[in-house]
């Protein structure tokens, strides 16, 4: 069902988000998300995400108005952040579990328009920062006198057309989780050299099945959530309690028959020294390795023994990283030694079309 009216969105002019219009194109009745005994189509899920492009319309947040995701994963956050697009919106990604005091002064700092939070935790949040008239929440309790995600979600939408992102306008607000407060914006292209390059690594396709990690390092929050969608993949979230649970992480990737998962270091090292790693992944999982650097630290070594692991690596170069390469690495890694280490664009670098690896500023 209107798959014409998605495909309008395909039409000529400056190259589009390829991330998104590859979502938008996905056969309507496959499954996109997968929670629990929950399963949403991709039909229902671009139609969750058309009614809340259609409520930032409303707002006047459709020309770069700033919305601040402070989600789990589930299947409410794909379709808030597809929604941000779908408008013209700019959508800011932040962990729940970031301390009140970082999470305060981010959403203070990035001129954030609108909250889209949680639970009680999104009721403090909103009036810590005295946002009840900005704040709509999921699962808010009853006492929550504002604006419910849930209502805006099942509206019917006005239309499943969304803005044509250029490829050098910014899509993403960043900021770190840890560190200087200190704001980024992320062109498209660059967002499409990340999930392009994550996607072909991996060969994710349509009978892939996607873990979705409820957070990766320097707030990469929701890229294996779009690698799994631009692929026609059905993602899972991850249970945030298992990640610090290695026998249940273990079992549970095992019994959903999870295909890809990207991964920090921490939940894999995990999983390694509870005796859960066997030399090579279980059925046909592949793996993408999410590591900040410096790499150091007393499990530093034990990295190593994670490569048979790891389809691909992505590395974020911190001060200093070698403009050459992209990346650095510590003298006791080899990266001859296959599979390959490989280092992927910053969120602010261009590897299409020309596909090059190392980092490339254009904040």
């Amino acid at each position: 069902p209107d798959t014409a009216a998605r495909r309008a969105v395909l039409q000529t002019g400056p190259r589009r988000m390829q991330t998104l219009l590859r979502i938008l194109d996905q056969p309507p009745a496959a499954a996109a998300l997968r929670c629990g005994s929950r399963l949403l189509t991709y039909d229902a899920l671009i139609r969750r995400a058309a009614a809340f492009a259609d409520e930032l319309r409303r707002r006047e947040l459709d020309d770069g108005g700033r919305v601040a995701l402070v989600l789990a994963p589930g299947m409410e956050a794909p379709a808030v952040l597809l929604g941000c697009w779908l408008a013209g919106a700019l959508p800011l990604q932040l962990s729940p579990t970031l301390p009140p005091d970082r999470l305060d002064a981010t959403l203070r700092r990035a001129g954030v328009e609108l909250l889209v939070a949680e639970g009680e935790a999104g009721v403090a949040l909103a009036r810590r920062l005295g946002w009840q008239d900005r704040a709509v929440l999921h699962g808010a309790p009853a006492s929550w006198s504002g604006q419910r995600l849930s209502g805006i979600l099942r509206r019917r939408p006005s239309s499943l057309e969304g803005r044509r992102w250029g490829a050098d306008e910014p899509c993403l607000l960043h900021f770190a989780d840890h560190g200087p407060l200190r704001g980024r914006l992320v062109p498209a292209r660059a967002l499409d050299s990340f999930v392009t390059f994550w996607r072909e690594e991996l060969a994710a396709g349509s009978n892939d099945r996607v873990a979705w990690t409820p957070q990766l390092p320097g707030g990469f929050h929701g890229l294996d959530l779009l690698v799994g969608l631009s692929s026609g993949a059905t993602v899972l979230p991850v249970p945030g309690d298992h990640l610090g649970a290695p026998a249940r992480l273990g079992r549970w990737l095992q019994e959903r028959e999870v295909t890809v998962w990207c991964s920090e270091p921490g939940p894999l090292l995990a999983l390694l020294h509870a005796g859960l790693c066997e030399p090579d992944p279980p059925g046909d999982l592949r793996c993408v390795l999410v590591a900040g650097l410096p790499l150091d630290g007393p499990d530093a070594r034990d990295m190593v023994r994670m490569l048979p692991w790891c389809r691909a690596w992505t590395v974020f170069a911190g001060p200093g990283a070698d403009a050459a390469c992209g990346f650095e690495l510590p003298d006791w890694f080899d990266p001859t030694d296959p599979p390959l280490a490989r280092a992927v664009p910053s969120l602010t670098s261009d590897a299409l079309p020309d596909r090059r690896r190392g980092l490339r500023d254009t904040a």
